[in-house]
């Protein structure tokens, strides 16, 4: 009768039975308790191959490497490149060893391991894939401690335990890390046993306790402001995350999901949770991510696509170094967001510094957990320094969202009041121009109609008199039309933005003498709220183009995909870095423009130099 006693379930007919066989010997006393029996000192190893064969007690291991046991690989200078590898502990039981209840204590296993004495297999703890895949479900850090049946062991004959363990290659240490390494009685190592692993527990428990809370908010956050773009963002990096974390936390354990292709599907997508998070650090800092950073993202993809063992070259050799690659790219990914977020905080962007306090705390606990033996964090409390470091990073990441969304709350109130502000302008423009235009055209009108009245009554008007009020009204009528079409132009209620902007350039290019292009590429369809705004964006590039830019040429481009709008002003002009620059970028028209793109929920750029000024208009086609 064989079995297991781990944190995690052992996945095989007997277990059970045995865990019961055990305390049922310490219920009623059965044996006297046997000092242990150590094997720590020498041991075989190797990484060289993987073979069942390896677990027989007859097999010739003399060619085999020796480590130190305890020791971690890395502290014994073992290969870093192996992820499957075995250890044989061979032992001799002392004369009289009392013990109806033996076990084997292995201390602490990083990762995955099934452990067989004399050729049986007596405990496992996660699964084992196949080699140089990474294809393995890693349980938490834990102590090891199964039981077994003393018949397995064979007294006065040599003992073999021999132990199939895998790691992550490249990065993990792995290996038996501390003690003890024995042949132990069961009721005396069980307190020991279970004190250690209420502390890793409690230390697992604190953790997931912190991720299920910031979890939680980034779900409400989420659900109440899913139109800022950076709370959506932010869920994207740290959905995958958690869903990740129920694996890690044995919380999928813990409710019966305990399929291995469920818990790899875990370990994969908690490394997706990079590609956005280049994203939402390029979102907050205002950078564009560009043709590299999009190269990156595909790369952190594309690395965790393997098939091991298909006899292929080129996938074989893909197989085993993808893992090595993903982290060379992640270490990529993380230097972007460092320098992206350092150029940010040196520009005065006060959500930089977050950025780069929770990239800190996550590069220095990285390089804690390679430099720093596993018997500092590790070997106590069953959690890497990184561990906590990603829940900082994470923290500090959901703090810098939480503050955009205040900032955009803020910024669009103050955009609102400004576009209000503009509105007040143009009433107070448009009565001007109603009172010195169209007014004194209808008083003009008036007392020439009052002199011919007068003057009706001794001879008939000449019709030079009546030609001249003829003009007159036509010009008031001319008048009428332009405050009329400023405050509502006709076309963008009936045929749309794209009419309306060609109408607005006709009127403007016979005024000015420009050569006016409306370009696009399919049918501008937009609530006309919205084409409001952007009609009114063209507008205003159209005077900036004419009274600053000294243009001959002005070409605008309109382009619509399914969720967005770009519209594009060129003008060959002198430029936003011209001698009129600090006027214009200070000017009210600039501001209007940009306030109206923010309450859009779109950006405008301006660049410009000597040769002419590109505007781009990008905003959501329907309301944010």
């Amino acid at each position: 009768m064989t079995g297991g006693l781990c944190v995690k379930a052992v996945r095989w007919p007997g277990a059970g039975l045995a865990f019961v066989w055990a305390l049922t010997c310490l219920a009623f006393g059965g044996g006297a308790l046997a000092e242990p029996v150590s094997l720590h000192g020498l041991q075989l190893i190797t990484l060289a191959d993987d073979d069942p064969g390896f677990a027989d007690p007859g097999f010739d291991d003399s060619g085999w490497d020796q480590i130190p046991v305890p020791s971690s690989l890395r502290a014994a200078g073992v290969e870093r490149r192996g992820d499957v590898f075995w250890y044989r502990i061979h032992f001799r039981m002392p004369e009289g060893w009392p013990s109806d209840s033996p076990a084997i204590r292995l201390g602490i296993l990083d990762r995955a391991d099934q452990t067989f004495l004399n050729g049986t297999l007596i405990g496992q703890t996660g699964q084992i894939g196949p080699r140089l895949s990474d294809w393995h479900v890693y349980p938490l850090m834990q102590p090891r401690l199964y039981p077994f049946a003393p018949s397995l062991l064979r007294p006065g004959a040599d003992n073999v335990l021999a132990i199939r363990a895998a790691r992550e290659p490249y990065i993990d240490d792995g290996g038996l890390l501390t003690g003890p390494v024995a042949l132990v009685d069961l009721a005396e190592a069980l307190p020991g046993y279970l004190a250690e692993r209420q502390r890793f527990a409690a230390a697992n428990f604190t953790l997931f306790g912190l991720e299920l809370v910031l979890m939680i908010g980034v779900g409400v956050a989420a659900a109440i402001w899913w139109r800022v773009r950076a709370v959506r963002l932010f869920l994207l990096v740290y959905l995958p995350y958690f869903l990740a974390t129920l694996e890690r936390r044995d919380v999928l354990d813990a409710v019966g999901l305990v399929h291995p292709g469920l818990q790899f599907a875990a370990n994969v997508i908690g490394a997706l949770c990079v590609p956005p998070l280049l994203a939402f650090v390029a979102e907050i800092v205002g950078h564009r991510i560009g043709h590299f950073g999009r190269a990156v993202q595909v790369g952190l993809v594309g690395a965790l696509i393997s098939v091991p063992q298909t006899g292929v070259p080129v996938l074989d050799w893909w197989a085993i170094e993808s893992a090595l690659i993903w982290h060379l790219v992640f270490l990529v990914a993380l230097l972007l967001m460092v320098t992206w977020s350092l150029r940010a905080w040196l520009a005065g962007n006060p959500m930089a510094f977050a950025l780069l306090l929770g990239l800190f705390c996550f590069f220095v606990t990285m390089v804690g957990d390679i430099l720093l033996p596993v018997s500092y964090f590790e070997g106590q409390f069953g959690l890497r320094l990184a561990e906590i470091g990603l829940v900082v990073l994470f923290m500090s990441f959901a703090a810098v969202a939480a503050q955009s969304v205040m900032a955009i709350g803020q910024v669009l109130l103050r955009a609102q009041a400004d576009v209000l502000t503009a509105q007040t302008d143009e009433r107070a423009r448009l009565a001007r121009d109603m009172h010195d235009g169209l007014g004194q055209w209808l008083t003009a009108i008036k007392l020439k109609l009052q002199t011919v009245a007068a003057g009706a009554k001794q001879a008939p008007p000449k019709n030079s008199d009546l030609s001249e009020l003829v003009g007159d009204v036509s010009t008031a009528i001319d008048d009428m039309r332009r405050i009329s079409h400023d405050l509502s132009p006709a076309l963008l209620e009936n045929q749309g933005l794209a009419a309306a902007m060609q109408s607005q350039a006709d009127r403007v290019a016979q005024g000015s003498g420009l050569v006016i292009d409306i370009v696009r590429d399919s049918p501008i369809l937009l609530p006309a709220e919205r084409a409001t705004h952007v009609y009114r964006i063209f507008q205003e590039a159209l005077n900036n183009a004419i009274a600053h830019g000294r243009s001959s040429r002005i070409t605008a481009t309109l382009m619509q995909t399914g969720t967005h709008l770009t519209m594009k002003v060129q003008d060959n002009g002198t430029g936003i870095s011209g001698p009129d620059a600090p006027d214009k970028t200070d000017g009210l028209g600039l501001k209007s423009m940009h306030n109206r793109a923010r309450v859009l929920g779109g950006t405008l750029e301006l660049s410009g130099n000597r040769t002419g000024t590109l505007l781009v208009l990008r905003i959501p086609s329907a309301a944010p």
